[in-house]
């Protein structure tokens, strides 16, 4: 499918990877997307907020800084049916499937690997393919600011920390380090804590010592990446090294198959970035709303505020 493309502008277009996470299963929302689809399916293709599914406004999104040679697709073999008319005209080298859900830590380590087999010095961003933001050019100038900030730091690996607008429970927080704390890149701080949905007292408090949430969008160097799982979860990152050198050939399919079998589903959160907050940054993104999607309350409350919910949910209004 033909997406409009904006210019992309000169600071982004010359190097750095972003990879969309399309591959979840969208469990919490199966019956929200049968009401709105006809069918059960994962929400990132699931026309939930307009004409468009939330892939495709992710995918318009993340072109307006990058070329399309350098945007990939993780994806899960169950649900072609779905991208395959969405992502028809992407070369199939861009398109990473995973012949399983594991969770996100095991989509963003296959997709590193790939991305080491072309240039493991490349700065890279993961994306995931079914949050909603108010505002693509400020989101994507802050996202920007991420890559130069590892561009100024290479060691670093920055996640994008989205202002709040309410002490909201049902998300993850991050708290920076206190403002004294040196800061290499503007807006950017160590990470001194993450808050995994704190209560609402809690998030009240996160906010007045200017704490965000959690984009869960990660910038990096694939080879540091890399590194982090190797360090925090050194079983997962066995199993790909193993097949590393099939990764980009006809045998990726195979044995990547043979490995996502004995592959156990890890919590990115807890396992990986939790383990090592202290060599991770967040960047401070405001000026924009931002919602996960992620359960059928704020789906709906979301629809609501876009003037959607009578439309989709007339029985609902």
């Amino acid at each position: 499918m033909a997406i409009q493309i904006e210019p992309i502008p000169e600071k982004l277009s010359a190097g750095g990877f972003a990879v969309i996470l399309a591959g979840g299963d969208g469990v919490r929302l199966r019956q929200m997307t049968k009401r709105i689809a006809g069918c059960e399916l994962p929400k990132q293709f699931c026309q939930m907020l307009g004409d468009e599914c939330l892939l495709t406004t992710t995918r318009k999104r993340i072109a307006r800084h990058f070329p399309p040679e350098n945007v990939f697709f993780s994806l899960t073999e169950s649900h072609e049916e779905f991208y395959r008319p969405l992502l028809d005209a992407v070369p199939a080298e861009n398109k990473i499937v995973q012949t399983a859900n594991r969770g996100t830590a095991a989509a963003m380590l296959f997709s590193l690997f790939r991305l080491a087999k072309i240039d493991p010095e490349a700065v890279a961003g993961f994306f995931p393919a079914d949050h909603y933001v108010s505002d693509d050019v400020v989101f994507m100038n802050h996202v920007a600011d991420a890559y130069r900030a590892v561009a100024n730091k290479p060691e670093a690996v920055v996640l994008v920390g989205i202002e709040p607008l309410t002490p909201k429970s049902s998300y993850g927080w991050i708290e920076p380090c206190p403002l004294e704390t040196a800061q290499f890149y503007p807006g950017v701080r160590k990470i001194g804590r993450f808050w995994e949905k704190p209560t609402t007292r809690e998030a009240a408090q996160l906010m007045k010592r200017g704490g965000l949430w959690n984009s869960f969008v990660i910038v990096g160097r694939v080879k540091n990446l890399i590194a982090l799982f190797r360090k925090h979860l050194p079983d997962l990152y066995r199993l790909f090294a193993v097949g590393r050198l099939a990764v980009g050939t006809f045998a990726e399919h195979f044995t990547m198959g043979s490995i996502y079998r004995m592959i156990e589903t890890h919590d990115l959160s807890f396992d990986v970035l939790e383990r090592c907050r202290e060599e991770l940054y967040v960047l401070h993104a405001g000026g924009l709303s931002w919602s996960s999607l992620a359960d059928p309350e704020e789906v709906l409350l979301k629809m609501a505020q876009l003037g959607l919910k009578n439309r989709l949910f007339p029985l609902a209004s």
